[in-house]
C-alpha cells in the first residue's frame, strides 16, 4: 500500500455515504492489509462505548477505510487519526473541519465538492485542504482533485480560485472580544490557583 487518502466531503452524511460505498468497494488483499491492527482499533473503540459502534465505522475500519466529522465522540475522532497517522486506516472520508486544525498529511486529496452544506469554500479553506497533499519532509509528491460540476458551480469555482486571499483580521482587533478575552483569562488563571 502507498500513499494515504483523504476525501473532503460536504456534509457528514456524504461522508458515511462515501465510507460504506469504498468499504463494499475494497479489494480483498486491501482488506488483509494490517487487519489484526484494524481489529485492534474496533476492539478499543467498543471497549469505550459499551461495545456499541456505528456498523459503516466498523466495516469501514475492517477495510482501512474510515470518516471523520463533528458527529463522532472526541474518542473516536482521536482513534481514527491515531490508525492514519500510523498507516492502520488508508482512507478518511470527512467533512472540512479536519482540514483546519488536525495534522493529517496525505499522498491525494479528493475533495468531492467545492462547497461546505451549501456554501462556496473560501479559498483559504481550500487551500488548507489540498495543503494536506504532499507535505515536504513526509512525502516525496502529493496531488489533489477536485469535483467540480459544469455550468454556475464551475464558474463559481473559478472565481474563487482566481479571488485574493479573503483577509485575516484577529477578533482581539475588536475592543469587546478583546475585553472577554481577558476576563476569561483572569476566571481561567484564577481557576488554576
Amino acid at each position: 500500500m502507498q500513499g494515504q487518502v483523504l476525501i473532503f466531503c460536504p456534509t457528514k452524511m456524504n461522508c458515511e455515504n462515501l465510507c460504506k460505498l469504498l468499504t463494499n468497494l475494497c479489494p480483498q488483499e486491501f482488506r488483509e492489509h494490517r487487519s489484526k491492527e484494524r481489529l485492534a482499533i474496533l476492539s478499543q473503540l467498543k471497549d469505550e462505548h459499551e461495545g456499541r459502534i456505528c456498523p459503516i465505522l466498523e466495516a469501514g475500519i475492517k477495510s482501512g477505510v474510515a470518516y471523520h466529522h463533528s458527529g463522532l465522540t472526541n474518542d473516536e475522532r482521536l482513534l481514527v487519526e491515531a490508525a492514519y497517522k500510523t498507516g492502520i486506516i488508508s482512507i478518511i472520508c470527512c467533512t472540512s473541519t479536519l482540514a483546519a486544525g488536525v495534522n493529517l498529511p496525505a499522498r491525494r486529496v479528493i475533495i468531492r465538492s467545492p462547497h461546505i452544506g451549501k456554501q462556496m469554500l473560501k479559498k483559504s479553506q481550500y487551500l488548507q485542504m489540498i495543503g494536506r497533499a504532499g507535505r515536504a519532509g513526509l512525502d516525496e509528491k502529493g496531488d489533489c482533485i477536485t469535483i467540480v460540476k459544469n455550468g454556475t458551480e464551475s464558474v463559481a469555482f473559478r472565481n474563487m480560485l482566481n479571488n485574493p486571499l479573503e483577509p485575516c483580521i484577529s477578533g482581539l482587533c475588536d475592543d469587546q472580544q478583546r475585553e472577554a478575552f481577558f476576563l476569561d483569562l483572569i476566571v481561567l488563571k484564577g481557576l488554576v490557583l
